[in-house]
């Protein structure tokens, strides 16, 4: 499962969070940020209804999931509002 978890957002996810609930969402989520590391996608926009992950997948799992792959590159996270940074 480790081995997976490397190639896997959902994997990842499950591996982070024991007890994760996968859904559809999450599974297509995981593979819209495959396709950015992997370089099929430059830009992305995020426009799922409340609860749905996207802030789970995009601020936090993403983040820690690349780094693992890419641990020497960097990542910068913005916000337009000062208190969700």
């Amino acid at each position: 499962k480790l081995k997976q978890a490397q190639t896997s957002m959902t994997y990842f996810a499950h591996a982070i969070y024991p007890g994760f609930k996968e859904g559809a969402n999450h599974r297509k989520l995981g593979q819209i940020f495959k396709d950015v590391v992997e370089g099929r996608k430059n830009r992305v926009i995020i426009n799922i209804a409340p609860r749905m992950g996207k802030s789970e997948f995009s601020s936090y799992l993403f983040t820690e999931w690349f780094l693992g792959q890419y641990p020497d590159k960097k990542i910068i996270m913005a916000t337009h509002t000062a208190s969700l940074s």
